[in-house]
């Protein structure tokens, strides 16, 4: 079980938001995590990627503020803009604009989160066809209580969108991400996003930080072995990020 933020959250993003999304050929179109309800990070400067056709102009807006231009560079290379430091809270609708527009909506800046891992974190609050070890002690009492719309949830490798936080969308999310972002939301005050990417059954090393098991001696054979996974898998996330 994995909580992941500022420090390791640019190479997880880069995973959960690019590793699947639908490419219509011709038109500015964001990975699944960029979208309407989302959380950014605050306190430092976000990043919002996609993609364009190469040579497209694409201009990002904040609002009626123009905060970033790009040129697209086709299906196989993400443009990315930088957005300006974020103070926790409401902002402004995110327009992107090149020979289509696409518009974010109901946006806030926060503390964004990873939870990654195995079973224990895929473990959902509820009991239900979507985990069939699901379920905690005093599920109805939790889920009664689950509702907070300055929570934002989002499943990484679904076709679901980010949510609000209510009883209906988090009985499906995991539980551990949800009682972390409530404790750390009653602690703060300040909005949270909670990004699920986690696997039932995967090794415990393929949540691990490359750096960190390079840096310790038995680790080769894992580290080969993920990569191994990782090369055949790629051809897969390709094809359905092309298709």
């Amino acid at each position: 079980m994995k909580f992941r933020s500022r420090l390791t959250i640019a190479v997880c993003l880069a995973w959960v938001c690019l590793a699947r999304f639908n490419h219509a050929s011709g038109e500015v179109h964001l990975p699944p995590c960029f979208g309407d309800n989302m959380v950014l990070q605050r306190d430092v400067p976000a990043r919002i990627s996609g993609y364009a056709d190469a040579g497209e102009s694409v201009l990002v807006k904040l609002g009626d503020q123009i905060v970033g231009e790009t040129v697209g560079a086709g299906a196989e290379k993400p443009w990315t803009v930088m957005l300006p430091v974020l103070k926790a809270g409401t902002i402004p609708d995110i327009t992107i604009e090149g020979k289509n527009p696409v518009k974010l909506t109901n946006l806030l800046a926060g503390d964004v989160w990873v939870c990654s891992g195995q079973s224990n974190m895929e473990q959902t609050l509820a009991m239900g066809p979507w985990c069939k070890y699901g379920g905690v002690v005093n599920e109805a009492q939790e889920l009664v209580a689950a509702n907070h719309p300055t929570i934002r949830m989002f499943t990484a490798l679904s076709k679901e969108p980010w949510s609000l936080c209510t009883p209906e969308s988090a009985k499906s999310f995991s539980a551990a991400g949800y009682f972390f972002g409530r404790e750390l939301q009653q602690h703060l005050d300040v909005p949270i996003g909670l990004i699920q990417a986690a696997a039932g059954g995967t090794p415990a090393e393929y949540w691990t930080p490359r750096a960190v098991r390079e840096a310790w001696p038995g680790f080769a054979p894992a580290l080969e072995s993920a990569q191994k996974v990782l090369n055949e898998l790629q051809p897969l996330f390709d094809a359905d990020r092309l298709a």
